[in-house]
């Protein structure tokens, strides 16, 4: 295990041959579990990524079948769910985090925990979900630094810096892998030092030092061909062809985009592999058609984000190609993602291709994603405020939400501070002002889409909270009547998304019996006796309702 999280692959795998070789002479199945972890990293490492499912999977079996699950004291199913990850399996990767985090802690395995929160960090960055990354890597920082443990930091460090460089923090973003740095120089070479130079890499080209980033990377490049590390040629392989084209180096895209076609063949099935050899010869070659092949791939197991980036690629080709239209659509898809998630430097850049692009339709300014209060907060978040509001404790919160106790108490430091509050009384306090507001977005969209108008919407919210529905509204797919009744006319509301001391009216004349999705609401400052627009006047009542 030490020569495997020392980056000794070859040294690991002849380990692991000599203990399956020992313990089909005198059984041990503590011993064979722990050579197939060990197997299970390395086939991974080196792109078998099926195979090391595949071995993943007789692990578990294994673990399973010892004793009390004494063999899940190994953690089998952390090593099976990042092969699953690679494999493009996010779903069951995370189930088999969640899994194998719960066994853990069950056994009282405590070595390997923190590491959980960096694979769970790892799927979020795929699909996008960077504040839930962030949580993430902060628990597991924070617990790894309690058991004196540096596993896998490297990584998180990296992973964290990157964030912040696509959201446009470029201090944040160097602070971050300044951190990382520090381990590897402490503790040596490491699982995630590849990425820690990409992210480097990255970073010299924001600061405008891409030539800088061009040779860290063509390091790290010669680096893993030497080793044989096939997962971290396919990672930086795309990157390092885009930066090798930009500074005019074709020779060397040309290299990488051979190398990563000999992987591909090797590998035809692995999504990730394709994806990424068909993004590095587009944009070596200067044609869109693979790159949307690797859109599709992307997208195809969540990797959200980077086929948000290829997209773009694939936009600046097809735009040079004169197809202007085609472009356009690709880039403000991209940019809405972009813009989603508040990855604010990949949006603007986004922004200024689509620009140039005299056929784009027009948008409207960029909206940028809420930094403090309660709209900055994300779904995860709004769950985890939930839950403690309605009187849970971390460890029950964690329980319900398919996490651990830490990352809950990652993400109430997050809210907190987004908040500005320094307790549980102070966020209640604001919670069930905020969670009113809350309810109207999702009944919003499917009033509208009904032909309610907005005012259908309201009175839903109000029929849902006189009985009894607290917090957050959940509907979706199947909603019947009991989810969201037909709505009836008769009072506004108070709405602080509508601007403070202001209420929404209902228009003159409209029938309170039936939908109204054509006829608008009227503002009206609180306290005016009047009417405004050829609306009816509503105040505001002392129980916070909004009466005639």
């Amino acid at each position: 295990m030490c020569r495997l999280f020392g980056l000794d692959i070859d040294g690991a795998i002849a380990d692991a041959a000599r203990v399956s070789e020992a313990v089909a002479r005198d059984p041990d199945p503590m011993a064979e579990i722990l050579a197939l972890c060990v197997e299970v990293f390395a086939r991974n490492a080196l792109g078998d990524t099926a195979v090391a499912v595949e071995i993943g999977n007789r692990a578990v079996t294994l673990a399973d079948a010892t004793p009390a699950g004494s063999g899940h004291r190994l953690h089998p199913n952390l090593f099976r769910g990042v092969a699953l990850l690679s494999f493009g399996e996010r779903t069951a990767a995370l189930a088999a985090f969640t899994r194998g985090r719960q066994l853990g802690e069950a056994l009282g395995a405590a070595w390997a925990l923190p590491i959980y929160h960096f694979t769970v960090a790892l799927a979020h960055w795929d699909a996008g979900e960077w504040d839930d990354l962030l949580a993430e890597v902060n628990a597991g920082i924070a617990y790894g630094e309690e058991e004196g443990s540096s596993i896998g930091q490297v990584w998180a460090f990296a992973i964290a810096g990157r964030v912040h460089l696509y959201r446009g923090n470029l201090d944040a973003a160097a602070a971050a892998l300044d951190r990382g740095d520090a381990v590897l120089e402490k503790s040596g070479l490491q699982v995630g030092a590849d990425w820690l130079a990409l992210s480097r890499a990255l970073l010299l080209e924001a600061q405008a030092r891409r030539a800088e980033g061009v040779e860290l990377l063509g390091l790290v490049w010669e680096t893993a061909a030497a080793l044989q590390a096939t997962a971290s040629l396919t990672l930086v392989g795309g990157e390092l062809a885009r930066l090798a084209l930009e500074t005019g180096d074709e020779a060397l895209a040309e290299r990488v985009v051979s190398a990563l076609g000999e992987i591909a063949a090797h590998m035809p099935h692995d999504r990730i592999v394709g994806a990424r050899e068909r993004r590095a010869r587009g944009l070596a070659r200067r044609e869109p058609e693979p790159l949307l092949e690797a859109v599709g791939l992307l997208e195809a197991i969540d990797h959200r984000f980077e086929a948000a980036l290829v997209r773009a690629e694939a936009a600046d080709l097809l735009a040079a190609a004169g197809q202007a239209d085609d472009a356009a659509l690709l880039l403000d898809a991209s940019l809405t993602f972009f813009e989603s998630m508040g990855a604010h430097a990949a949006a603007e850049r986004a922004r200024s291709r689509l620009a140039r692009l005299r056929q784009a339709r027009r948008r409207g300014p960029a909206p940028r994603r809420a930094v403090a209060g309660w709209d900055s907060l994300t779904p995860t978040e709004w769950e985890v405020v939930e839950e403690v509001c309605a009187g849970r404790s971390n460890g029950q919160v964690a329980e319900r939400l398919g996490v651990s106790r830490r990352t809950v108490e990652a993400h109430l430091r997050s809210i907190y501070a987004k908040l500005g509050v320094v307790g549980l009384e102070c966020l209640e306090g604001g919670f069930q002002r905020a969670g009113e507001r809350r309810e109207v977005g999702p009944l919003v969209g499917i009033a509208l889409d009904r032909g309610w108008g907005l005012q259908g919407a309201l009175d839903a919210v109000r029929r849902r909270r006189r009985h009894g529905c607290q917090g957050q509204v959940r509907v979706g797919v199947g909603a019947g009547p009991s989810a969201l009744e037909p709505p009836q006319l008769g009072t506004g509301r108070t709405d602080g998304a509508n601007g403070a001391g202001a209420v929404l009216v209902a228009p003159r004349g409209v029938d309170r019996g039936e939908p109204s999705g054509d006829q608008p609401l009227v503002r009206v400052d609180r306290g005016v006796e009047q009417e405004r627009g050829g609306g009816e006047v509503v105040h505001q009542a002392g129980d916070g309702r909004a009466e005639r």
